[in-house]
């Protein structure tokens, strides 16, 4: 069975409001990269919530809809290496 242990931590993050108008999600770019970002939504029942993944740097993104408009909130995620040096190497 899987162990867990719980660690908090404050991270930095980057956030921008983004109003897409007629721009389609698919043509966001990094922020990192300036390359296209592939959008998921993982779970279709929140609509309004998706990850953007970025495949060339490999930065990943929250992003939160408003869904009466045409805006969102896109959160650059710290990198997998933030998190392993927060959980003391492994994460285990």
């Amino acid at each position: 069975m899987a162990e867990f242990r719980r660690t908090e931590a404050h991270a930095t993050v980057t956030i921008l409001g983004v109003s897409l108008g007629v721009t389609p999600i698919s043509e966001v770019s990094c922020l990192n990269c300036r390359q296209p970002v592939d959008v998921h939504q993982p779970d279709e029942g929140f609509p309004e919530r998706m990850l953007g993944t970025c495949p060339h740097c490999r930065a990943w993104y929250l992003w939160d809809f408003d869904v009466d408009s045409n805006n969102a909130v896109m959160v650059l995620l710290p990198d997998n290496h933030y998190f392993k040096r927060v959980a003391g190497g492994t994460g285990a």
